[in-house]
């Protein structure tokens, strides 16, 4: 398997999900506390530090052959990748003072997954 590969299968391991989730908790918790760059450090030193771990430690040929595995393989191009990764920025540049652009990055979130889906 390429490294591109196991860089897009490696995002649907427990460990990556539970990571992710972890850091757009706190990371979103941080910044409405109006601490801006500590959110911004956490979104994005958590989720780097679980993809690190897990490109390492774990057999991403074994999560290749399971169902999330071949899905993501099969329905998630780059540039699918792209708009969900862009999905968390508007909330990280404007902070607590702009709050509709949470639910934008939510929605934007969703829009990237039905979109990559079909």
């Amino acid at each position: 398997m390429q490294l591109a590969e196991k860089v897009l299968v490696h995002q649907v391991h427990p460990a990556k999900i539970s990571a992710d989730v972890t850091a757009s908790i706190v990371s979103s918790t941080l910044l409405w506390q109006g601490r801006p760059k500590a959110a911004l450090a956490v979104r994005i030193m958590l989720p780097a530090v679980g993809s690190l771990a897990v490109l390492t430690l774990a057999d991403i040929d074994a999560l290749a052959e399971t169902a999330p595995g071949r899905y993501v393989l099969a329905h998630m191009p780059p540039s699918a990748q792209a708009v969900r990764l862009q999905g968390a920025a508007p909330a990280c540049r404007r902070g607590p003072h702009c709050g509709r652009l949470v639910p934008r990055g939510l929605a934007e979130n969703i829009h990237a997954s039905v979109t990559t889906a079909t």
